[in-house]
């Protein structure tokens, strides 16, 4: 009777024994900076883990746990990752943040760029 009860729980009550997430650091970042996006497993199984990242827009194509991007405009990162049975995917959004241009006198004749983050 138990035995039964635990199959029927297993397969209706979304039990999960594998999960990732997917963090963005820093964020939000400035055009120019750069982001590290990291796949972390929150409920493991075997250890041994692919990953898959992707991006909108498309760029970023990557099997790495770990990688360092340089967005221009915000971006979503896709990520996908298996233990070899099981998958789990998720995404993230990086606020690439535009800094406001000033030009100055045309006696100095240059732009001054003023960064307005973090």
């Amino acid at each position: 009777m138990v035995s039964s009860w635990i199959k029927w729980h297993n397969k209706h009550c979304n039990f999960h024994s594998f999960d990732a997430y997917a963090t963005a650091t820093p964020n939000p970042i400035c055009i120019g900076d750069e982001v590290t996006l990291s796949a972390n497993i929150l409920i493991g199984t075997t250890g041994i883990y692919t990953y898959l990242w992707t991006s909108d827009p498309a760029g970023l194509n990557s099997t790495l746990q770990t990688v360092t991007q340089n967005p221009t405009v915000t971006t979503t990162y896709f990520l996908s990752v298996s233990d070899g049975t099981n998958i789990s995917q998720h995404n993230i959004e990086v606020i690439v943040n535009t800094p406001p241009w000033i030009t100055p006198p045309d006696l100095i004749k240059q732009f001054v760029r003023i960064k307005q983050c973090q």
